[in-house]
């Protein structure tokens, strides 16, 4: 089994901001990075073609493992955002694999990944 997916959508300017000042950098701390790596989770983000090199350029050298894919953008965001988890969740189980839905503007506590691992 492979280890946790953290996975969603994050398109456009403004949410890439918040991403990668407030939850990317917050999975970054030290005890949630060292949590994150030591039990071999991924982040698997899915963004429209305009935002992809910037989102890569994020996580190229984030000290978590990354795969970036393009999604198209449809009429309604949260069509999109629904069809990008049902697809996470789907690809899980077929792994079974464990999954944590990332939302671009979450912050998370020093803590979090390391409690998280512990349950």
């Amino acid at each position: 089994m492979r280890g946790l997916m953290i996975g969603g959508p994050v398109w456009g300017d403004v949410y890439a901001d918040i991403f990668e000042r407030y939850c990317l950098a917050s999975m970054r701390s030290p005890a949630n990075l060292a949590a994150i790596q030591a039990n071999g989770a991924t982040l698997e983000l899915y963004t429209d073609e305009a935002t992809l090199p910037r989102i890569e350029a994020m996580v190229k050298d984030c000290g978590i493992p990354s795969d970036v894919r393009q999604l198209h953008l449809g009429p309604s965001k949260y069509d999109i955002m629904a069809q990008v988890h049902s697809g996470q969740v789907a690809e899980c189980v077929r792994d079974k694999r464990p999954f944590h839905m990332l939302v671009a503007d979450q912050m998370y506590p020093e803590n979090y990944f390391p409690r998280m691992f512990d349950l």
